[in-house]
Order: C-alpha cells, then structure tokens, then sequence
C-alpha cells in the first residue's frame, strides 16, 4: 500500500471514529434521561406496593393486559432481544468472514419497543412480579438506536454496512451502563452482548463514549443501584482462592438450575395452557396465591418486585422460594428483565453458605450475586467489571475467580437468547 493510501486510510478512520463518537454522544444523551425516567417508575412502584399491598390483587389482570399489550401492538416485540443478538452477529460475520455473505436477519427493531417495554415493566413492577428492570431499559436502549439509525438513513441518506450493529452495541451499552452507574461495564457489555467469545472492538470507543455519557447524566439525575453493606477486604491466600474456586462452581450450578427452572416453567405453563390468555391469567393468580401466603405467613412482601433488601438481609430460604417465583414470573409474560433477580438469588444463596463458610456474609453476598449474574449471562469480563463498580475494589482476585469458574461451569445457556458462544 503506498503512502498515499495509508494516508487516506487514516484520515477515513479518524473520520469514522469522529462521527460515531458524535452519534454515541447524542444516543447517550438522551438514554441516561430515560433510563432514570424507568429506574424512578419503578421505584415509585415500590414505594406505592408498600404502602398499598392490595395492588397485587392485579397481578391476573396485569399479565393479561401485557399479553393483549404486545399481541395488539406486534407480538414479535417480545423476539427483539434475540432480534438485536442477531443483527450484531450478522454484522460481525459480515466483517470477519466477507466471502460467507450470511443472510441478513428478517426482522428489524421496532420503535415501538420502547413504549411497550417501559409501560409492561411498570405494570409488572406494579403489581409486583418478580422481575427487574435492567433488560427493560436495555431493549429501551436498543430501541432508541434504532429509530437514531433510521432517521439518520432517512434524512441524511447515510447508511453503510455494519452501521446498524454499531448503533445496537452503543444503545444497549448505553442504557446498562446508566443503570447500574457502571461505565466500563456498559462499554463491555455493549461490545460483547451478543457475542461473547468476539468482542466488537470496533465499537468500543462509541460504547465507551455513550455509557460515559448516559451514566453521566443518569447519575446526575439521582438514579439509584444496588447496595451491600459492610464489605471487608479478605487476606490474598490459598485457603480464600480454594474458597473461592468452590463458589464460583456453585454460583454455576446456581446458574444451571435458575435455567432449568425457566425453562421447565414455561413449558409446563405452555403445555398445560396453550392459549396465552389463560396462560397469562393463571400464572398471575398462581403468583397472587404465593404473594398472598407470603403475606399471611410472614407480614410482608418482600419477594415482590426487585427484591433488592435481600441482599443484605435474607432467611436460608430466601434464594430458592425468589427463584421459583421469578419461574412463575416469567412463565406469566410479565417483562422487566432477569439481570436483578438473578444477582438477588445469588447473593440470597451465598448468604445461606454463610452458615458453614468462614467469610463475612456482605463479602459472600458480593460473590453470589456477580457470580451468578456471569453464570446467567455468559459474560464473565462484563461482570467482573460491574462487581468492581458497584460493589467496590475489595477481593476482586476472588471475584474474578468466581466470575471465570461460573461461566465455564454454567454451560452454554443464557438469558440473553441468540447469543454466538463459540
């Protein structure tokens, strides 16, 4: 190549990277807003839940109006997480495999997906499902770099392939990051979402710059994260690493029966109740039952919603009865996400070994609530990453441990569909 073109290729590089940070900024600028606009509605939900218990008698109806919800608008709305894996990943092949000409995915990312998700989240915080908020304001993200890579194709005539994969990375990026307060996390987990094992390094500057952004904003705004009180600094010797070699298997094993749990919940719901009204319905007054022993038996609701007191108070039961009833949850339609309740099992089930391992419970907390959240999520850097930025620096030798054993022992499912494993 002679000087010449390497200067031009240069130039266009600079040029390229310039233009998607001015994209990246604008995306971020307005998903930091809105994913402090959910984190608030979800909030008031609990705050209004608390005060009034008898808004869980809506959980039937709640199930209901979100199942017609997203038939009435476009029932494909529910596909669009693994409608976004997709479209990443065909850019990705794109890329590295041009002579492959992979067939480009059928379906797009509606705009339409935003406004749903934001109102079935809200409702199913409402009622108290037991369910999250980050896949929300996620799929909010990629909603919104959606319709950002629309309009600039209508009115600039602007468009290039790949262009869309790297507007999809910044969006979820973007929006994961503001909610959790965790920059690098966000620009991890934008790059490498979809496709654990091949990082979209050629987005990596555009995450950074719109996670950067939108935490900003976000925390400027006072949007809230989890919290563990009490975390100490554990010596650096062999007798923690075994330790937590140890759980990071167990946080995997973890991770393997929240799947099955899944996974045989809504097969049975399906099977038994083909409609999806019915299904709908049954599954909400299943939930109501539990919510409402629950109730009776212990005078609260804590299993209700985000569930977030869990992770630093909870009974030896705690993790298995919110994982049965974040099953139900998601055999009932109810949307919001799994990143939370994951982190809450996790950190409910390593509270409970705190009975016969000598670690402080908040540290054990830490360890069960990332280690499982990289056993569901099959991103083990991402988490890692999050655990340092919300959780603090201490014993992150052993989270990083706990975070790799997870992954590998987990297996190959995850709660982001369609990702690439290999």
């Amino acid at each position: 190549m002679s000087m010449e073109n390497k200067q031009i290729g240069w130039k266009q590089t600079l040029t390229d990277q310039v233009i998607w940070v001015l994209r990246s900024l604008i995306l971020g600028a307005v998903i930091g807003p809105l994913c402090y606009l959910l984190s608030s509605a979800v909030g008031w939900t609990q705050s209004f839940r608390s005060s009034h218990s008898w808004i869980i008698f809506f959980l039937p109806a709640g199930a209901l109006f979100i199942m017609w919800l997203y038939n009435a608008v476009n029932p494909m709305l529910r596909e669009s997480s693994g409608t976004t894996m997709d479209i990443i990943n065909w850019n990705i092949r794109k890329r590295t495999n041009p002579t492959e000409n992979p067939d480009a995915p059928q379906r797009s990312i509606s705009p339409w997906l935003a406004p749903v998700i934001f109102l079935s989240t809200f409702i199913s915080q409402l009622c108290g499902a037991s369910t999250g908020k980050e896949g929300a304001g996620v799929q909010i993200g990629t909603s919104i770099s959606s319709l950002f890579s629309r309009i600039e194709q209508k009115v600039f005539h602007f468009s290039r392939s790949g262009d869309m994969g790297i507007w999809l990375c910044i969006g979820s990026g973007s929006a994961f990051g503001a909610l959790f307060r965790a920059p690098v996390a966000g620009t991890l987990f934008g790059i490498m979402v979809a496709s654990p094992s091949i990082a979209r390094f050629d987005a990596m500057l555009p995450c950074l710059t719109g996670s950067i952004t939108a935490v900003f904003l976000s925390s400027m705004l006072g949007i809230g994260t989890p919290s563990i009180a009490g975390i100490k600094v554990l010596p650096w010797n062999i007798g923690y690493a075994v330790a937590a070699l140890a759980l990071g298997i167990i946080a995997g094993l973890l991770a393997r029966l929240f799947f099955v749990c899944g996974r045989w919940a809504r097969k049975a719901a399906s099977h038994l109740m083909p409609n999806p009204y019915v299904r709908a319905s049954v599954c909400g007054a299943i939930l109501l039952a539990c919510f409402a022993g629950e109730f009776l038996i212990a005078g609260d609701l804590e299993y209700c919603g985000l569930s977030v007191s869990l992770l630093n108070d909870s009974r030896p039961w705690s993790f298995a009865i919110k994982l049965v009833l974040t099953a139900i949850t998601m055999a009932a339609g109810f949307t919001g996400g799994e990143v939370v309740p994951t982190m809450v099992i996790g950190a409910a089930a390593f509270r409970t070994l705190g009975l016969i391992i000598p670690i402080p419970l908040p540290v054990l907390a830490v360890f069960g609530a990332i280690g499982m959240l990289s056993g569901t999520t099959n991103l083990p850097l991402v988490c890692f990453a999050l655990g340092l930025e919300v959780f603090g620096f201490q014993n992150a030798e052993y989270l990083f441990i706990i975070c790799v054993m997870s992954f590998i022992v987990s297996g190959r499912d995850s709660i982001y569909p369609n990702q690439i494993k290999n």
